[in-house]
């Protein structure tokens, strides 16, 4: 996939909304309204879809995880937002997160020598943000943040000496910033996202939240056991997903596209795994790797010899 580079946004002079200057009386209005505040649907992002330019790259995203519209300034942040929605360790996903004690990164600036980002035509210090704060839980773990900053490799290669200097002067002051809170901190690139695995989320993720009408335990007990009991799982290699799907709906007696709406729901929610890093989820082409992770390897299984066939 090649990336549509979003317009770079420098420190705004305005408000957009309201075409005034930004001053402290504005920001600290924003801050006490709750901007940039709150935790899963009550978080409020501090950039919104309409508060920079976009070169149509922008979208807000309903969210699968946590619900939400998501703001997204550009292609790479949507991109990583489905992938982060598949880690079933992140608890909470917060776009446009704020640096919100802005005094604070000014201090770091002059402190390390840094010219401090100011709103262009003021001198009230730029509130920077980070493209998504992630609160992980994982078993056995205390619960913990990390601040994601995205970058187009490609983009900073391309610009000017003084302009890589300044985008990663930046990022010293964020780095600094959030190592006195006691939050780790991490640069991600465009170009080093899982590209293929992210394409199969995209589609994954649209069976996220299926009706339980469709998705109840019955269905979906009915799904996973098929292939618990498959007597020969590695002859799925061998047949397209369109026809493993119609194999499916057959022994289950189920309607096509409710047996490819749950499996697909099933895999979203790893309670069926195929190879999603390596190959494309295509209809017309066989799956790898497929294995259901709490299936009994000592249980029963049942003969389906000369039915993977095209």
């Amino acid at each position: 996939m090649i990336p549509n580079q979003p317009v770079p946004t420098p420190p705004a002079a305005f408000n957009p909304r309201r075409g005034t200057l930004v001053t402290r009386d504005y920001l600290q209005k924003l801050i006490k309204k709750g901007v940039g505040s709150g935790e899963r649907e009550s978080y409020r992002p501090w950039l919104k879809i309409r508060s920079v330019p976009s070169k149509g790259t922008s979208r807000t995203v309903p969210g699968v995880r946590v619900a939400r519209g998501h703001h997204c300034l550009s292609n790479s942040e949507y991109m990583f937002l489905v992938l982060m929605e598949f880690n079933q360790d992140i608890m909470d996903i917060r776009e446009q997160f704020p640096l919100i004690d802005y005094d604070e990164t000014y201090s770091i600036a002059l402190q390390k020598n840094i010219r401090p980002a100011l709103y262009i035509g003021t001198d009230v210090p730029f509130v920077f943000t980070a493209d998504f704060m992630l609160s992980f839980a994982q078993p056995g773990k205390e619960p913990s943040l990390v601040a994601i900053s995205l970058k187009y490799r490609e983009e900073i290669n391309a610009a000017s000496v003084d302009k890589r200097k300044r985008i990663f002067e930046k990022q010293e002051i964020e780095k600094e910033y959030w190592v006195r809170r006691g939050v780790k901190s991490k640069l991600c690139f465009y170009e080093d996202l899982p590209h293929t695995k992210i394409k199969n989320l995209i589609i994954l993720r649209d069976y996220a939240n299926l009706p339980l009408s469709v998705a109840s335990d019955n269905n979906l007990h009915k799904i996973i056991s098929f292939f618990e009991v498959l007597a020969d799982p590695e002859g799925i290699e061998n047949i397209s997903l369109r026809s493993l799907l119609r194999l499916v709906s057959q022994n289950v007696y189920m309607e096509y596209k409710t047996a490819k709406d749950l499996f697909f729901y099933l895999v979203w929610h790893k309670k069926i795994v195929i190879n999603l890093d390596l190959y494309e989820l295509n209809l017309s082409k066989p799956i790898m790797g497929l294995r259901v992770p709490s299936s009994d390897p000592h249980g029963g299984r049942s003969s389906l010899n000369g039915q993977f066939s095209n």
